[in-house]
């Protein structure tokens, strides 16, 4: 299943499809279908610990509200309706879809020092951001 995906700083906004039968079913007017959203993410620094979270809905349209700016979020997708629910079904979720909410305010590095080594060179030092969210952060000295 392949979802229409927007990122915000704070949010990420999902269009899911409509479900298609297969071929030779016909289309009546079944169960309502509920898309599931598995999203986990890194806590703070540590890649190796994750928060982890589901969401349900019915509507083709979700928001993901309340996340944390340049934060990467893993995304697992499925749908199932009434009869997967009733049959005791796992529904089956798409692969994991990494996304990165849009950067919000960044935060500039602490304790920059400069020290003269020669006329035409320097060596820059600083503390990184407290909060890196688990992204990669490069700087760039000009």
């Amino acid at each position: 299943m392949k979802a229409f995906v927007n990122t915000t700083p704070n949010s990420i906004i999902l269009n899911f499809p409509k479900p298609i039968p297969k071929r030779g079913c016909k289309k009546n007017n079944l169960p309502t279908t509920i898309y599931t959203i598995n999203v986990s993410h890194c806590l703070d620094n540590s890649f190796d610990m994750f928060v982890q979270f589901n969401k349900q809905t019915h509507e083709r349209y979700y928001e993901i509200q309340n996340l944390t700016p340049l934060t990467e979020y893993k995304l697992k997708l499925a749908m199932s309706n009434f009869y997967f629910n009733q049959l005791s079904m796992d529904p089956l979720f798409s692969s994991d879809v990494t996304l990165r909410t849009n950067p919000d305010k960044l935060n500039v590095p602490e304790n920059v020092t400069v020290q003269a080594l020669t006329p035409t060179i320097a060596a820059v030092y600083w503390m990184s951001p407290k909060k890196l969210n688990c992204v990669t952060v490069t700087y760039k000295v000009y």
